[in-house]
């Protein structure tokens, strides 16, 4: 089995420099719609790379005046390039796209992708990965005209994915007061085979009791996945095994890596010789 014990960051970092990709490339590419679909998660079926842009950061320009322009444009870029703002995961944004029509980022469903170094991919490939895709994405420096290759990694997955593709018959839950918390009843692991049944378990023990849906709640304090994968969707962080997250950090360092907080998880669960660790039980 393994366990989840870092995370890929979801972009939305204090970086100053992010991503455009420009409404006429969209228009060509069609790369929203998938990228985005609620249900069921879709791949872009279209061909790259996927021209992007490396801007910096705008600010007022009253409030920077040395910043001033000869155009007279109210608003200028605050940062100058140095050649960190390359890093090994790019981040794609809507921000400071005045004056030219820019598209993106997915509204749904944008925790699934990371923008990324091929060095970054690289390392990533080393593991086992849940069902994915790689983009490439040609990347040009808005202020120096520099152009670098970079990856898409699309992450197959919405806001279900998580929870529809754990192995329930090894996860307890409870149904509880949404107020006092108070435990209305206990379910061990193997109480609910699928997503769907965990859910109508709590909507009958809620109409059991006499509960309006939004007085209960329904828990359960991890996951467990039958698959041995080395990153798994936790709410769009990409939670990483130890090994992957050992592999990255050695590489990259804690600027893209933290340590992961979620719930507990465990993959590569086999029920015909592993049991459920008795912490997680406990929980």
């Amino acid at each position: 089995m393994k366990q989840m014990k870092n995370y890929i960051g979801s972009g939305r970092v204090s970086w100053r420099w992010h991503l455009h990709l420009l409404e006429k490339d969209e228009r060509r590419l069609q790369l929203l719609d998938p990228l985005q679909a609620k249900r069921p998660p879709k791949f872009w079926e279209g061909t790259g790379p996927i021209p992007m842009q490396l801007v910096g950061e705008r600010g007022l320009v009253d409030d920077y005046p040395e910043r001033a322009t000869a155009d007279g444009a109210d608003f200028v870029r605050i940062v100058d390039p140095d050649g960190t703002e390359w890093k090994h995961i790019l981040e794609w944004s809507a921000s400071g796209g005045l004056g030219k029509a820019i598209a993106g980022p997915p509204k749904y469903n944008e925790k699934m992708l990371r923008i990324m170094t091929p060095e970054f991919k690289s390392v990533m490939q080393r593991f086992e990965l849940p069902p994915h895709r790689f983009y490439p994405v040609a990347v040009t420096h808005d202020v120096t005209g520099e152009m670098r290759d970079y990856w898409m990694f699309h992450l197959l997955g919405d806001f279900l994915t998580e929870s529809l593709s754990a192995y329930w018959m090894a996860i307890g839950f409870s149904v509880f007061e949404s107020k006092s918390k108070n435990v209305i009843a206990r379910f061990n692991p193997g109480s609910a085979g699928s997503w769907e049944r965990y859910t109508e378990i709590y909507r009958n023990i809620s109409a059991q009791f006499g509960f309006e849906l939004a007085d209960t709640d329904c828990d359960h304090p991890y996951f467990i996945y039958r698959q041995p994968y080395d990153l798994v969707w936790g709410k769009g962080w990409m939670a990483l095994s130890e090994e992957m997250g050992t592999a990255l950090l050695a590489e990259f360092g804690t600027e893209y890596i933290g340590t992961w907080t979620g719930k507990p998880t465990i993959t590569g669960f086999d029920p015909e010789v592993d049991v459920v660790p008795e912490e997680l039980l406990n929980l």
